[in-house]
């Protein structure tokens, strides 16, 4: 009987230990990226204006958007894709991240437009075509840096990506730093903006490199025509990714618009604060689909697992939001509490039921 319990138990754990170990990898790096963007941002708040300060982070949030556009879903599409045919997958791979480039540059190059006929200012980074510029490449970037995660993700290899996201955020917070010890005071939102863009760019040649190293295919000839018969179904994707992500992601940017540079630092310190809880059930589902892709019998039997880590995960973060909101908040900046702080006390109430969509989806 104790033999047969230690071979079940075994069993058990063999099956989960993919799901586990990448989730693991899609967290940690998750959470290693949240822990250096709090430092990130709370350099920034202590170094920069308020309005500076808010200007990049809603500059940061249209680029997020419109690389959410740029991505088309094909990011997500392979997350599945790949597991099902590893043999066509290094061509369909490349179509995927050429269109995501050349889409998420004419996404960025489209907001841009709009802040023009909406006369909405971001400052020195819409206003300065250097600023244009670098934005658009940032765009360009960051869609292409978004299906990349969906490819490492895909072949289930997300200490890849762990390392990417370590990386960008270790490179980020340096540019930062070294900006912030320059003095540099003409531009503040544009100084800013730059060290993301930066980062993202080096991220990226960084998964190169080490594909390079392990002699791994880093780009093979493009094969568009594998990539038509799937596009209806990244279409659909594409519109679950917008109606699910598209709010959060452009939230700080509406909130600027709508209300002032100055609100949006303070609002986007507990935007990110909620975010960094949302990871753990978030990187638990996107690998439960991939696994699930693979052998979808298994589900059922991940599911259990998921869902009671996601539910611990929200009363935690609940419990720690409504006691300790404030005094993180202040960490930031001393003027944040009274702009965010009731705000933040509630919002980590709504991970239990937004855990429980990440499954749904």
């Amino acid at each position: 009987m104790i033999a047969g319990a230690i071979d079940a138990f075994r069993e058990r754990h063999q099956r989960s230990a993919s799901l586990i170990g990448n989730a693991s990898s899609l967290a940690a790096g998750n959470l290693a990226n949240a822990v250096l963007g709090f430092l990130y941002w709370a350099l920034a708040a202590r170094s920069f204006p308020p309005e500076a300060v808010g200007y990049a982070a809603a500059a940061i949030s249209l680029m997020g958007f419109a690389s959410l556009l740029g991505e088309f879903g094909l990011g997500t599409l392979l997350l599945g894709e790949i597991q099902r045919d590893l043999k066509r997958a290094p061509s369909l791979i490349s179509a995927v991240l050429s269109a995501s480039i050349v889409l998420s540059a004419l996404c960025g190059l489209a907001a841009v437009v709009m802040c023009h006929l909406m006369s909405i200012e971001l400052g020195a980074i819409l206003s300065t075509w250097a600023g244009l510029c670098l934005f658009v490449v940032a765009c360009a970037a960051s869609g292409f840096a978004l299906v990349l995660d969906g490819v490492l993700i895909g072949f289930l290899m997300s200490e890849r990506q762990l390392i990417r996201n370590v990386a960008l955020s270790i490179i980020k917070l340096a540019l930062l730093a070294a900006v912030a010890f320059a003095g540099q005071s003409n531009h503040a939102e544009f100084s800013i903006f730059s060290t993301w863009a930066a980062a993202t760019l080096f991220s990226i040649v960084l998964v190169a490199a080490l594909s390079i190293r392990f002699s791994e295919p880093v780009w093979a000839a493009p094969t568009f025509e594998s990539l038509k018969p799937q596009l209806a179904r990244a279409l659909q994707h594409h519109a679950l990714n917008i109606a699910t992500l598209a709010p959060a992601v452009i939230l700080p940017f509406i909130v600027t618009a709508a209300l002032s540079a100055e609100i949006n630092a303070a609002f986007f310190a507990g935007w990110m604060l909620l975010g960094v809880v949302l990871m753990i059930p978030a990187a638990l589902t996107t690998v439960l689909f991939t696994v699930g892709a693979k052998d979808p019998k298994i589900i059922a039997h991940h599911i259990t697992i998921t869902l009671a880590i996601s539910v611990l995960t929200g009363i935690a973060a609940g419990a720690g939001f409504y006691c300790f909101g404030d005094f993180v908040l202040r960490l930031f900046n001393p003027v944040y509490p009274a702009i965010m702080g009731p705000s933040l006390q509630y919002l980590g109430i709504s991970v239990v039921f937004v855990m429980v969509k990440y499954h749904y989806i």
